[in-house]
């Protein structure tokens, strides 16, 4: 059952740091707290049996919330401010598992808004529960700006066997679409992001995009859009580890006139690839020069 914890109606927005207030969207940080007691032992409780993946107990979803880093639930309470009036005191964190991992669970915090029209628009965070610590560990998905509107969706894709050990695959969409903001440009946009755990913490090794899609307003000489879609290829080596990733693409762009028709001419599409290759000295896929079809 996904447990929704309500956060309490600010008291004074004064009394919240400005940019925390400011912020359009949740931070990117490596942010980190400290389980209570009573939530240590009910994650331990509930994950006891390997892989569980699950929704989260009413009980646990609950704990895991309070026990969320300060600026996180004050960052969503200024999110959905910025909502509109209608918006305002409707915000709710919710917790799910994306992935289960030895002695680590892989989950996703939203900050959402109870407003039906909104039900859509969410923004969520990745963060690493570590069993035996009783801690949790936000991961970065992206930069870090006051004035980003950009939303984050995620969602578990696979667990990639890697030369040095296992990475978790997440599809991570972005959007500008934010109830935030009014505009006539609109980026949204899809990517496999691949994280390996270490002894020392977490790493990105592979970060390429399978979809993109750029809307770009102008009132003077028509709008435009450019679409980008890649298939994606894993190669494995003799003993079924991933040694290389690549990207075949095509974009294509389209130009509309101020009636919102397109234009007869219109540029060549761009057909191409992209190649990773898994890099032992860097431990990590590294990008080969693109190769672009004509």
């Amino acid at each position: 059952m996904k447990f929704l914890v309500t956060l309490a109606v600010l008291e004074a927005a004064l009394l919240l740091p400005a940019p925390l207030w400011a912020r359009l969207n949740l931070p990117q940080t490596t942010a980190g707290s400290q389980l209570s007691s009573v939530a240590a032992a009910a994650a331990r409780d509930f994950f006891k049996t390997p892989g569980h993946a699950g929704p989260l107990s009413e009980k646990l979803a609950h704990e895991l919330a309070e026990s969320l880093p300060p600026e996180f639930a004050s960052a969503c309470r200024g999110m959905i401010e910025h909502w509109g009036a209608e918006a305002r005191g409707t915000e709710f964190w919710s917790v799910r598992i994306l992935a289960p991992e030895a002695g680590k669970i892989w989950l996703a915090f939203r900050c959402g808004s109870g407003f039906p029209v909104y039900a859509e628009s969410y923004d969520e965070r990745l963060a690493v529960l570590d069993l035996s610590a009783g801690s949790l560990a936000f991961v970065p998905l992206g930069s870090d700006a006051e004035n980003d509107s950009t939303l984050y969706h995620l969602r578990f894709n696979r667990v990639l066997p890697l030369p040095n050990a296992s990475g978790i695959a997440l599809a991570v969409n972005t959007s500008t679409d934010n109830p935030c903001c009014d505009g006539g440009d609109q980026v949204t946009e899809e990517r496999l992001v691949v994280l390996m755990s270490e002894s020392r913490g977490l790493r990105q090794v592979l970060n390429v995009i399978r979809e993109r899609h750029d809307y770009i307003h102008d009132d003077e000489d028509g709008d435009s859009e450019v679409i980008y879609k890649a298939s994606l290829a894993f190669e494995p080596e003799s003993e079924g580890r991933i040694v290389s990733v690549t990207a075949r693409y095509r974009e294509e762009t389209k130009a509309y006139n101020l009636d919102g028709q397109l234009r007869n001419q219109q540029p060549a599409p761009r057909v191409g690839e992209e190649v990773f290759r898994w890099d032992t000295t860097s431990g990590r896929f590294v990008k080969a020069p693109r190769q672009e079809k004509k």
